[in-house]
Order: C-alpha cells, then structure tokens, then sequence
C-alpha cells in the first residue's frame, strides 16, 4: 500500500514540476544535527593507511534535504519527453528523466549518484575538466575502492597533463572510473565549495542497479534511487533481510570542521541495527557510505523501485 501511495504521490509531482522546473531550486532545506561518536574508521588510501578519527564534540553539521520524504518530488525538475505523463490517454512513459544537485564541499567527499546519466557515469563525463571545462576541478582525486584488490582505483584532475596524454577530459587515468547508481566514491575537492548537476534517469525495478552485491569486508556503496531518509525502514531503499552478524555502516559528513565520519552502526541478529532510526542509517541525495560485511559470505542488498502503474 506504502509503495502504492508514493507512485501516486510522485506521478502528481513529475506532472507539476514539469510546469514548475524552476521552483526546484526552492525546495532544498538544510538541517542541522548533533550527534557524538568515539569511534575510529581505518582505510587503505591509494596504499597507505589514513586513520579517520570521531570527535567527541561534532558541531557545525551541514546536512541537505535530511527528510523522509521521497526526493523526486523536489528534485526531478528537468522532464524529458520520456517521463512526460500523457494526459488525454492515461499512459506513462516507461522512464523519468530529472536532475540532482550535489555540493562538492572543500576535502572529502563521499559521493553517490542515483542517476543513470547519458553518454555515461564515468568521472569524466559528470566532472568534465577539459576543453569548455579546463580545470574546473584541478587539484581534484578521486577514488574508489576496489574489493578486487583491496585498494582504491584513482584518478586526478588536470587538463594539461591529461592532454599531453591524449585525454581530453582532463583527468590523468582518462576519466573512467565510475559513478554508477549504487556506488561509492571519494572526491577530494581541493577548491572551494562548488555545486555539481547530474542530470539522468531513474532506476527503476528491472534495472540492474537496484541490486548490490555486497562482498566480505568493506564496500563502497550507495542507495541507488535518489530518496532520502532511513534506509532501513523505507520500503524502497530496504536495507533490511540480509544482514549479518556484526555488519557495520559509517558515514560521512563532509560539512564538519573538518570534514569527518559522523556515525556508525553496528547490526545485531537479536537487536537489528543499534541506532534504529536514526544516524546513521539516514543519507542523502548524493551520499555514499561504507558497508562492512563482517561474514565470510557475500551478501545481496535489493531496492525497489518503480514510477510507473
């Protein structure tokens, strides 16, 4: 019924935010929050060890759009012939086409980005920082952590260096790492605070970026619908069934001073997720997150998802 409700609810809004695109930018709120945490995080940074550290006292959190609600009906203000819902015949459109704003903040980011965006998700296309976009992120890495070899894939930012090695978009390895819905990535930003677009469509149920293979150890991952709130009480996002023994989330805020891991969790068989319904089990729009599998077994995270009747 839940489910049944929030199509019905975003189907309205998909219709009047066509006609309204440009009151989007009005429906972005910021919270704040306070929460205190002891606990540190190690992980492999491009082969060395960086030990994160919680602060005791954590102020100043900048946090964008921390509702419940469902973020397509502020956010998807671009609509495209193919999520135009026909009015005269009652059909929809097999696909919704929106945009997302993220704000790239000073340090690292833990990125997502739950769009499936065109010609692709690679790094080159949603940071261009070649031709009309020299250096627009130069000084910028990013990287993304591989299971495979238990390291980061990285990439950086400078459109002469790259072009020397005939990359055009500016980035040093080619720009093709991606940023598919349901991944994670850090980007350090090594300039100013800087708002970023994706523009793209919505997975929906059928698409295999619902799905997510979560393999022993840490995982860099992501929600890949563009909602926010608590991932394990919203029906769509469900991340809830799989979970093992002592499976762990963090997350970061990249709005502390300095940035920092702003929660953990830890998951119990007897008592489920140790904060419930709070941090830090609640993200953002375009926020990754970490996901420890403590088992020795690959675990399988499924969303559902779906716009249409």
């Amino acid at each position: 019924m839940e489910d049944k409700k929030n199509a019905k609810k975003i189907k309205k809004n998909l219709y009047n935010h066509h006609k309204k695109s440009q009151d989007v930018a009005r429906c972005l709120a910021k919270a704040q929050l306070k929460k205190r945490y002891e606990k540190p995080l190690t992980c492999l940074l491009s082969s060395e060890i960086v030990t994160h550290t919680q602060k005791t006292e954590q102020q100043n959190i900048k946090k964008i759009m921390r509702t419940k609600t469902l973020a397509l009906s502020a956010l998807l203000g671009v609509l495209g012939s193919a999520s135009l819902m026909a009015q005269s015949t009652n059909v929809y459109s097999l696909n919704a086409v929106g945009y997302i704003n993220a704000t790239m903040y000073p340090g690292f980011n833990l990125l997502a980005c739950p769009l499936i965006c065109s010609p692709d998700n690679t790094v080159g296309t949603l940071f261009p920082n070649g031709g009309a976009f020299s250096n627009q992120w130069a000084g910028a890495t990013v990287y993304q952590w591989s299971p495979a070899i238990t390291n980061y894939l990285q990439d950086s930012a400078s459109a002469k260096a790259a072009n020397s090695k005939g990359f055009t978009n500016g980035w040093l390895a080619g720009g093709t790492i991606t940023l598919n819905p349901g991944q994670g990535m850090w980007f350090n930003n090594t300039g100013a605070a800087t708002n970023v677009t994706f523009v793209g469509t919505v997975p929906q149920n059928g698409s295999p970026y619902l799905t997510n293979v979560l393999t022993p150890g840490f995982n860099m991952v992501a929600s890949a619908i563009p909602m926010d709130g608590d991932l394990v009480v919203n029906t769509n996002t469900l991340l809830v069934g799989f979970e093992g023994q002592g499976d762990q989330i963090y997350t970061w805020d990249p709005g502390l001073s300095p940035p920092n891991y702003d929660g953990t969790d830890t998951y119990g068989t007897k008592h489920g997720w140790n904060s419930g319904v709070s941090d830090p089990t609640t993200t953002n729009l375009t926020e990754g997150f970490w996901y420890n599998v403590a088992g020795g077994s690959s675990e399988t995270w499924t969303e559902n998802f779906s716009i249409n009747p």
